[in-house]
């Protein structure tokens, strides 16, 4: 019986976007807000290690790699995020538009991956290409056109975010038992 395994960081991946489609189902304004706090927090961190790192390298190096600033930016943002989070989010006074620009950004990558696909001569390559064009034409309608009703555009992320997930991970099982 030949083995074989998924690669770990794509089934992550493929996780974190069915959970994100469910959340998106269930909750879009809890799942930003959660999102937003999650953020903060990995960026108080990132900044802090990124302060701790500048000092521990030496001054050449660490000149060139500019950690202080960054670090600085980075506890500032997450601080931000987490402190003045009601704030953040009337920002964005259009959520769904910014979740268009999320999935505009990974119906690009699918189209990569339905390219990367047909190149490698596999079958189902069609199926990066639907997803891709079906997450084209939600995020430019949404983008472009914004008119379509609020309920519509959250139903519709998160149904895309998760058959794009499933058929992900379907067909990269495919491709692993070849």
């Amino acid at each position: 019986m030949k083995r074989w395994k998924l690669p770990f960081g794509r089934l992550l991946w493929f996780l974190c976007e069915i959970v994100a489609g469910v959340l998106m189902l269930i909750d879009p304004a809890g799942l930003t807000y959660r999102i937003f706090w999650a953020g903060g927090w990995l960026l108080l961190v990132l900044g802090a290690a990124s302060i701790v790192g500048y000092f521990a390298a030496a001054p050449l190096e660490a000149s060139r790699g500019q950690g202080l600033v960054r670090g600085l930016c980075a506890l500032g943002v997450g601080l931000c995020c987490i402190l003045r989070l009601e704030w953040l989010l009337g920002l964005f006074s259009s959520l769904a538009a910014a979740y268009a620009v999320v999935v505009l950004f990974l119906a690009l990558l699918r189209f990569q991956w339905a390219v990367d696909v047909l190149r490698l001569k596999q079958r189902c390559w069609y199926l990066h290409g639907i997803w891709a064009l079906l997450g084209l034409g939600f995020a430019y309608g949404v983008l472009w056109s914004g008119r379509l009703a609020g309920s519509v555009v959250w139903v519709a992320l998160g149904v895309l975010l998760i058959a794009g997930a499933v058929a992900d991970l379907v067909l990269l099982c495919l491709y692993r038992k070849k």
